[in-house]
């Protein structure tokens, strides 16, 4: 249990015993109807209260279902895959929607580089996201330069300038950008979950111009799909009202505001409700 900082203001970030942004577990089992949804960031509710999550708002529009939050920030595919293998028989969910975007390419060959990065500290390994970013060293920015806004500025000044050093490199190009998107589909199948996939696509959205080199990244995810017949719905963030993206996102940044995540699950409702339907 901690706080996070945000725009708006603090909000509480609470986990369970699985390390999900959710109820406890025997509370989500005690649900009858289960849908674990997954992804990074977005579906995990960044910036965002428990009730301005995408489950949230899901469960609100579908209350015979309860969507179980299995978002991560900062994790692509092959993470992905790797946590749904671990929840899956935990939760035993009737389905699984998977959550994309712009970003999951950078983040996939990020952790493919850090994985096989040999000069990566022991101690740097066993340290959680939450350990990371309140690490000693922001304290000391903050006290420094008296502003915790300011010292978070900084701080994602040093991380993109690491962040794009690492995704750029030899180390990274190890990893194929369909190897995750090949495991999450084979573990569900393996597990006889129905899936539904989403795509959020950025292009020339605030989101995708924080990344160098994105486009690339972008249009290599989703041939992962298109080249293995996988189903995919793309859902454009072109539908927000074009000068309405200050109502949508964050200022000065590329996660989408409460507001934001409302618009979207309206747009994505009619497709998961036939989705849903099929259980």
């Amino acid at each position: 249990r901690g706080t996070m900082e945000t725009p708006a203001g603090s909000v509480e970030i609470q986990t369970n015993e699985d390390g999900l942004r959710d109820k406890p577990r025997g509370e989500i089992l005690s649900e009858k109807k289960r849908v674990l949804l997954m992804g990074d960031s977005f579906v995990e509710g960044w910036w965002a209260s428990f009730e301005q999550t995408p489950s949230f708002y899901l469960r609100s529009q579908f209350p015979g279902f309860y969507f179980i939050n299995g978002g991560l920030r900062s994790t692509g595919p092959s993470m992905q895959a790797t946590r749904l293998k671990a929840l899956l028989p935990i939760y035993r969910p009737a389905a699984v929607i998977w959550v994309l975007n712009d970003t999951d390419g950078f983040d996939e060959r990020l952790s493919c580089a850090l994985a096989d990065r040999v000069d990566l500290p022991v101690e740097a390994r066993k340290l959680s996201t939450p350990e990371i970013e309140l690490a000693d060293w922001e304290k000391l920015a903050i006290k420094w330069t008296g502003s915790e806004w300011l010292s978070r500025r900084i701080q994602l000044f040093f991380y993109e300038k690491r962040w794009r050093e690492i995704v750029g490199s030899d180390v990274s190009q190890k990893c194929s950008l369909c190897d995750g998107v090949n495991a999450f589909f084979r573990i569900a199948a393996e597990a006889r979950v129905p899936m539904f996939t989403v795509y959020l696509d950025s292009e020339r959205m605030p989101l995708l111009g924080h990344y160098q080199g994105g486009g690339v990244l972008r249009a290599g995810l989703q041939d992962c799909f298109h080249e293995r017949n996988l189903p995919l719905r793309k859902e454009s963030l072109h539908r927000i009202p074009p000068g309405d993206e200050a109502k949508f996102f964050w200022k000065n940044d590329f996660h989408l505001n409460p507001d934001g995540v409302r618009f979207l699950v309206r747009e994505l409702a009619g497709d998961v409700r036939v989705f849903l339907e099929k259980l």
